[in-house]
Formats: C-alpha cells, structure tokens, sequence
C-alpha cells in the first residue's frame, strides 16, 4: 500500500462481500503501516442507516477530527504539518452506494476540503479509506437478478441485493472516472477484493509464524515441543475453519483460541 506513503492525496477502496473482515482490515491499516512517513488515523464513523447528506458527512468528519464542522479545514491542515492524515471511513458501506450521496462525498465535498487543508510545499496529504461491501451470493442468483433485470424487472428486493457487487464496483468506476475527468489531484486505487479465508491460508499462517506461536498453550507453550510440524497446523486450522462460517468468524476464533480469556483460577 505504497500510495498510504508516498506525497499524493489517495482515496483507496476496500471492498468484498460481507462479512469478510473488513473491520479487521480497516484495523490493520493503523497498526501494521511503517512509523516512516509519520500519519495520524481518523476514523471517521458514518452514522448508521441510509448514508447522509452534506451536512451530515461533515458533522461526521468534524467529529472524527475532534471540531467542529466550520474547524474541519484548519484541523486537517494542523496536523498535516506533522505528517500524512488517514482517513478511515466505517463501518463498510453496504447499501445506497448508488443514490449519489456517496459520489458527491468523495468527488466534491472531501477534494475541496483537501484543497483547502493542504498547506503549500508541505510534503504529507491527506489519505482517504473507504470501504464497500455487499452481500454474498451464488453466482446463479446473481446470473438470475441479472437476467430480470435486463427484462426490466428490477423492482424486488432480491434482486437489488443480488447484484451489490456490480453496485458497489459501479461506484468506484464512477468515483474514479469523476475524478480523472476533472483533474482533481487524487490517486483512486481499488485493492485487490477481499476473499474468504480459506483452511490452507490459516495452515500457511501458523507455519509461518511459529516461532511465535510455539509458546502459546493452543500448541502446547513453553513445556511442549517447539516445532509446529505440518500436521500440527493443519489440524489447527481445521478446528478454526470448522466453527468459522466466515472471515470475520476466522479471526474470532483465532483469539479465542491462541489468547483464551482468563479464569478465575488462572488469575
């Protein structure tokens, strides 16, 4: 994720169906970026149900930043004398992505107060994160939804939520095609789409971090043997992955699992 780094403001587009862990990864992005450029993460809360108007966009920046919304430009441009700003955008946005609202954000409301903020020669932007998500389905109901549609039958519910994916990508084309158009300054990138965790990619995971693993009690800590062997770790992952309907259950039961809570009689 080299645009997070480099003197470019970005809009990056975290996307995949539901419930593939976006949170996580929205999380990671604060946590796992190198301390080299400096950043400050904002996450900016959008509120829950249809998405909202101008000023309701702004009232949730402002309160992300910590201001009001009159104060959003001058705090931005605060701190970006410090180093890059990061704008992280949750929860994921799953419905209304094509109302317009959401274009509007991020090609007219967001670039003007980038504009405004960004002190002159100053080597740090801001970085903007959104993510989208739509709910998972066979391909056949999307093969369906798509064919009632073309008939001109797009009228049922089933349908709209069957096609989210194409929605959802639909609005990155057109935030991206809108920003090109108009020449606003920004690097649009859409990251590779979040894909369910499968067993070998937690197999992989645990073999290459066993180091630190080994020591934990889900591999018999200190006392046991220190060398995960394949076998060990395939049979861990395929404990996680039996109770694990999604990625968002993959990563629960991964805590769970290497880090139990406490009991009373551990305390």
């Amino acid at each position: 994720m080299g645009h997070l780094d480099n003197g470019t403001p970005s809009l990056s587009f975290v996307v995949g169906a539901c419930p593939e862990a976006h949170g996580y990864f929205l999380e990671q992005i604060g946590r796992c970026l190198p301390k080299a450029p400096p950043r400050r993460v904002f996450t900016v809360q959008w509120p829950v149900g249809p998405l909202p108007d101008r000023a309701l966009f702004l009232a949730s920046l402002a309160r992300a930043l910590g201001c009001g919304p009159e104060e959003i430009a001058s705090r931005i441009r605060d701190n970006l004398q410090r180093g890059h700003v990061v704008l992280l955008h949750s929860p994921p946005v799953a419905e209304k992505v094509d109302d317009g609202s959401l274009l509007r954000y991020h090609v007219e409301i967001l670039p003007q107060l980038i504009q405004t903020a960004q002190p002159s020669g100053c080597p740090f932007t801001v970085k903007v994160v959104q993510a989208l998500t739509w709910e998972p389905v066979s391909r056949w109901v999307t093969l369906a939804a798509w064919v009632m549609e073309h008939v001109g039958v797009s009228r049922w519910e089933w349908i709209r939520r069957a096609l989210g994916r194409r929605r959802a990508m639909g609005l990155v084309r057109a935030i991206q095609d809108a920003v090109a158009r108009q020449g606003i300054g920004i690097a649009t990138v859409a990251l590779p789409e979040l894909r369910p965790i499968e067993r070998q990619d937690v197999e992989d995971w645990v073999l290459e971090h066993q180091d630190v693993l080994a020591a934990l009690p889900a591999f018999n800590g200190p006392s046991g043997d220190s060398v995960i062997t394949r076998d060990k770790a395939r049979s861990f992952a395929e404990g996680i992955m039996d109770v694990s309907p999604s990625s968002d259950a993959v990563f629960t039961h991964l805590t769970q699992h290497l880090f139990p809570p406490e009991t009373e009689s551990d305390a």
